[in-house]
C-alpha cells in the first residue's frame, strides 16, 4: 500500500513540475524552433497528451525506465539540448532531485521502522501467545537451546510446581476426572504403549505402534498393533474430542529442528482436517537420564529441548494446546529422574501415573 501511494504521489509531483519545465523551451524566439523539432523525437513519445501529463499516470519506475530509454543512444541530441535549452536541464536536474527527495522520504525511514518492528516481531513471535496460554510450563532448564530467542529463555526460568493451581490459572487449564478422557485417543510410539498398560486410563482410546515416528502417520502411515488400522482410517471410522500426541523422541538425530516441526505441524493439521471438534494436545518429548545423555552428541536433552521448542509454536490455545509433562519427570536439572528409567529412555511402569496425573490437571 505505502508503495502505491508513494508512486502516486511521485507521479503527483511529476505532473505539476511538467507543467513547469515544458513552458521553458520557448524562452527565446531563437531557441524555440529548435525546441519543437527535437521534442518529436527527443520527448514527444512519451507526452502524447497535455506535455506529459499521460507519461506520469505510470509509476515513478516506470517513467524513469521510459527515460532512460528515450535518451540512450542519442548522445548528439543531449548534447546540443543541454547546448540550446541550459534552463530546461537545470530544470529537469531540480525535478530529479524532487523525485529523489520523494522517493528517499517515502521507503528510507519507513524501511528502518519496518526492519525495526521486524526484529521486534522476530523476538516476540519465538515466544507466542500459545506459548505462554496453551503450555504446562515454561522449560526450566538454564542452558536451554541457541536457538531460543531472548524472551523465550527468560521465560524459561520462571519455575513452576507441576500441577499447580497458580500455573493452571496462568494457562488456563483445569484438573478433570478420568471420565474426561472418554472420547479421547493417545496416539504414539512406545511411550504411549506403556502409558496404555500402566498409566491408569482405561476408558481412553489408544493408537500406539512401537518406533512409531511422525514421518509414519500419513506420508508412510504405519498400522496400530491391536486394531491393524492406519491413523487416517482410525480417525474416519470414529469421532473424537480430544486428541494426545507423543511422538518425537524416535526422530532425534533424524533431520533437522524445522524439518521435524514441518513433519509434526503437517500431521496436526490433516488430523484436524479429520476431527475438526477436537482438541488436540501435543505432548512434549520425554527427557532421557542424565547417563543417556552422557556423552551423546545427538541423543541427548539439549536437542530434546530444541525440538519442544519448536513444538510450542503450533499451539493456538483454541484447539491445540501444548502439554510440557517432562515436569511430571524432571530431576531439576533438564533431565528424567535416573530412577524412572531402566533404559534411560522409558519409564519404569510405577512412574507411568506421573503422566497420568499431570495430563488430567491440565485439560480445557
Amino acid at each position: 500500500m505505502s508503495t502505491y501511494v508513494t508512486f502516486q504521489s511521485m507521479g503527483s509531483v511529476m505532473r505539476h513540475i511538467c507543467w513547469l519545465v515544458l513552458p521553458a523551451f520557448s524562452h527565446s524566439l531563437k531557441n524555440f524552433c529548435w525546441a519543437r523539432r527535437n521534442t518529436r523525437k527527443l520527448l514527444l513519445p512519451y507526452f502524447p497528451s497535455c506535455f506529459g501529463c499521460v507519461l506520469f499516470q505510470y509509476t515513478g519506475v516506470q517513467a524513469i525506465r521510459l527515460c532512460i530509454c528515450s535518451f540512450k543512444g542519442r548522445p548528439n541530441i543531449m548534447k546540443a539540448f543541454m547546448k540550446k535549452c541550459p534552463l530546461v536541464m537545470v530544470t529537469i536536474v531540480i525535478a530529479l532531485v524532487v523525485a529523489a527527495t520523494v522517493v528517499v522520504k517515502s521507503f528510507a525511514f519507513p524501511a528502518a521502522g519496518n526492519k525495526a518492528q521486524e526484529t521486534h516481531g522476530n523476538v516476540s513471535s519465538s515466544l507466542p501467545q500459545s506459548a505462554v496460554s496453551s503450555s504446562c510450563a515454561p522449560s526450566n532448564v538454564a542452558g536451554s537451546s541457541k536457538t531460543v530467542s531472548s524472551a523465550g529463555s527468560a521465560a524459561s526460568h520462571v519455575q513452576h510446581k507441576p500441577g499447580s493451581s497458580a500455573q493452571k490459572r496462568a494457562s488456563g487449564f483445569k484438573s478433570s476426572g478420568k471420565e474426561y478422557f472418554s472420547d479421547a485417543l493417545f496416539v504414539g510410539d512406545s511411550l504411549t504403549e506403556g502409558f496404555k498398560d500402566y498409566g491408569g486410563i482405561d476408558n481412553a482410546s489408544y493408537f500406539c505402534h512401537v518406533g512409531l515416528s511422525i514421518y509414519q502417520l500419513f506420508e508412510h502411515p504405519k498400522t496400530d498393533f491391536s486394531t491393524g488400522l492406519t491413523l487416517e482410517q482410525t480417525l474416519r471410522k470414529k469421532k473424537y474430542g480430544k486428541i494426545y500426541m507423543l511422538l518425537g523422541i524416535n526422530e532425534i538425530g533424524t533431520g533437522s529442528t524445522d524439518y521435524f516441526v514441518r513433519h509434526y505441524s503437517n500431521a496436526v493439521t490433516k488430523i484436524r482436517s479429520l476431527q475438526p471438534d477436537a482438541v488436540i494436545y501435543i505432548q512434549s518429548i520425554l527427557y532421557v537420564t542424565p547417563s543417556k545423555a552422557s556423552g551423546e552428541s545427538v541423543f541427548n536433552n539439549t536437542n530434546v529441548r530444541k525440538r519442544n521448542n519448536g513444538l510450542k509454536t503450533l499451539a493456538d490455545g483454541k484447539n491445540v494446546f501444548y502439554l510440557n509433562i517432562d515436569s511430571a519427570i524432571d530431576d531439576g536439572n533438564g533431565n528424567m529422574h535416573e530412577e524412572y528409567s531402566g533404559d534411560g529412555v522409558h519409564l519404569k511402569a510405577k512412574y507411568y501415573p506421573l503422566l497420568s496425573t499431570y495430563i488430567e490437571e491440565h485439560t480445557v
